[in-house]
């Protein structure tokens, strides 16, 4: 698994981390330090996206992997910052 993480969009996946630091600001009360998380996870989804689409002869497992960390970083992210209608 760790092979994955050399994989230049999945060594950007830093969205993963933002996410989960913003949900435990959040509960932890530090809104604003919490907001900025949340803006570095985006920013960091989007780029790693840029990234993943530019990168020439990309292994398929790390692409696969890339995804899942996405979504499981989407799904982290979502639960506290949920779009709204």
């Amino acid at each position: 698994m760790l092979r994955y993480l050399w994989d230049p969009a999945n060594a950007i996946t830093v969205g993963l981390v933002f996410s989960s630091v913003n949900l435990f600001l959040a509960l932890s009360g530090d809104l604003e330090l919490s907001v900025a998380a949340a803006l570095w996870a985006v920013l960091a989804d989007h780029l790693d996206g840029i990234v993943a689409t530019r990168t020439p002869n990309r292994d398929r497992g790390a692409a696969k992997m890339g995804k899942s960390l996405d979504g499981f970083g989407d799904i982290i992210y979502g639960a506290f910052c949920p779009p709204r209608s």
